[in-house]
């Protein structure tokens, strides 16, 4: 029988072995990460690639990073860089604004804070709203 114990979401995730997919991913996110300012990268398929496997291992990466990028091939090479309005696209919805990005980052560090029993009781919050806007209870 396996020994079971509770510990803190921060150390599962560091402790946490990345995938080979995951891997690849953290690897083309870095590429992109890499972008600045009137500038494109450029990728070329080493050994047992394709551009296709390129341009679709990008498009994850910049999902996952909440990047929006334009991406084209001139034959085996693809180029690729930011895109120029520069608003991050939800990773879950494809829908581009800092303000749906930042609602949703807000909401998921609450739900984590919950799970590590570190939030307030609602009771608490919702009395201390009501003083500080001076509502009364109704």
């Amino acid at each position: 029988m396996p020994r079971f114990a509770v510990v803190p979401l921060r150390e599962a995730k560091q402790r946490a072995v990345p995938s080979g997919r995951q891997r690849i991913v953290q690897e083309y996110a870095g590429y992109i990460e890499q972008l600045g300012s009137g500038q494109a990268g450029k990728l070329t398929p080493g050994e047992g690639e394709t551009s296709l496997t390129i341009r679709r291992r990008l498009m994850s990466a910049a999902r996952e990073t909440g990047k929006r990028l334009r991406i084209t091939r001139n034959g085996d090479e693809v180029y690729f860089w930011l895109d120029a309005d520069g608003l991050p696209v939800d990773k879950r919805t494809g829908r581009k604004g800092a303000r749906d990005t930042e609602a949703i980052n807000g909401i998921r560090r609450g739900l984590e804070e919950m799970t590590r029993a570190e939030g307030r009781p609602a009771e608490e919050v919702f009395a201390e709203f009501r003083a500080r806007h001076s509502i009364m209870n109704g």
